[in-house]
């Protein structure tokens, strides 16, 4: 009989190292999955609060120079514009197809409305829906909004 209980033993010791493996592929395969989601996002980021509300804003440029002045849209104008687009939400439950489409969708529309560098990023988060939004927070939060444009 002891030699039952040895076999036992080790048949029971083999199994939670097979499962502690298995956790780890399936950690690894997730943070995979994350990194690639996160690639498809579009370069800019949102800043927790949203820019400043101007109607035009104009460069100025030193006196005794001549340059065009370039007015960039106000940050409502460029949303409205999306909005008559008729810019999807992304939500939580898309597919990677999907997530593929609405990245897609998003880039023509910024460049349909010439949209600035600077709102890209916010509009973008603006469009991301439930566990999606919450998980742009957290990973603005993790690496710093700072690091986003």
């Amino acid at each position: 009989m002891a030699k039952s209980n040895r076999n036992t033993r080790r048949t029971v010791n083999e199994t939670a190292e097979g499962s502690a493996s298995s956790v780890a592929r399936n950690e690894a395969a997730v943070l995979a999955i994350l990194a690639q989601a996160l690639a498809r996002l579009p370069a800019a980021a949102a800043p927790p609060m949203a820019p400043p509300v101007a109607e035009e804003v104009e460069n100025v440029v030193p006196d005794g120079e001549e340059a065009p002045v370039v007015r960039n849209p106000s940050y409502l104008k460029v949303m409205d514009h999306m909005q008559k687009l008729g810019t999807k939400f992304f939500s939580s439950g898309s597919k990677p197809r999907e997530a593929n489409q609405w990245i897609d969708r998003i880039g023509r529309n910024f460049k349909s409305i010439c949209c600035p560098l600077t709102y890209k990023k916010d509009i973008a988060v603006h469009y991301l829906d439930g566990d999606v939004y919450l998980w742009w927070r957290g990973v603005a939060a993790w690496i710093g909004a700072e690091h986003f444009t």
